[in-house]
């Protein structure tokens, strides 16, 4: 997928997980090349926008730290990162981390790569 770019955000669904990086090494730092690509998500449970992140390095990422990130808005200075939302740990075994938002109010998604010390691929998916 591209680096974030407003008004290109796919729709997730149940029946339709999106890949928001695909084996990619996004620049770390708060731009939009260190942010994946954003999500639409859909309204679910009284208002509520629940979703989950998978995250598959292709090796041991070393110090990293991903956040997740919601708005209202498609624009990159609206984006917040979801109390819980810091992912900095991986399966030592295959590298991987999960996060589930359960009570999110925010109508997009996007994940930002703050920091990474090794220089793996990572690829994550965004399921509703």
């Amino acid at each position: 997928m591209p680096p974030y770019s407003p008004s290109t955000s796919p729709a997730v669904s149940a029946a339709t997980p999106v890949i928001v990086w695909n084996a990619e090494t996004p620049t770390p730092g708060t731009n939009a090349a260190a942010s994946s690509q954003s999500v639409l998500l859909w309204r679910q449970n009284y208002g509520n926008y629940r979703f989950s992140v998978d995250l598959q390095f292709s090796g041991f990422p070393g110090v990293f730290e991903v956040d997740v990130m919601v708005s209202n808005q498609d624009v990159l200075g609206t984006y917040s990162t979801l109390t819980g939302g810091v992912i900095n740990t991986v399966d030592a075994t295959n590298n991987t981390a999960h996060f589930d938002a359960n009570a999110n109010q925010g109508r997009f998604c996007k994940l930002m790569l703050r920091t990474r010390t090794n220089g793996v691929s990572v690829t994550g998916i965004v399921y509703q």
